[in-house]
């Protein structure tokens, strides 16, 4: 059975039903756990991936900067198709 997973605001992982609740907090402590797992980084690494851990903020601020940039180069691609 799949289960879903939600995040909400106290620092116990309960199960509900067919979810799983999750606080953010813990969640982006696990993520960072897991980005720093030496055996989980070497299989990355070894299909040319890198790994950047960003929590919560950065990582908004990441997605904004980087929708920002590709809508710019779509609009370029447009351009010059034209």
């Amino acid at each position: 059975m799949e289960h879903k997973i939600r995040v909400y605001d106290s620092r116990e992982l309960q199960r509900q039903g067919e979810y799983y609740y999750i606080t953010r907090q813990r969640l982006e402590e696990l993520m960072k756990k897991v980005s720093e797992d030496k055996s989980f980084v070497s299989i990355l690494e070894n299909q040319g991936v890198e790994i950047h851990f960003m929590h919560g903020g950065e990582l908004v601020k990441y997605c904004e900067s980087e929708s920002r940039r590709r809508l710019k180069l779509y609009k370029e691609l447009l351009e010059e198709k034209k």
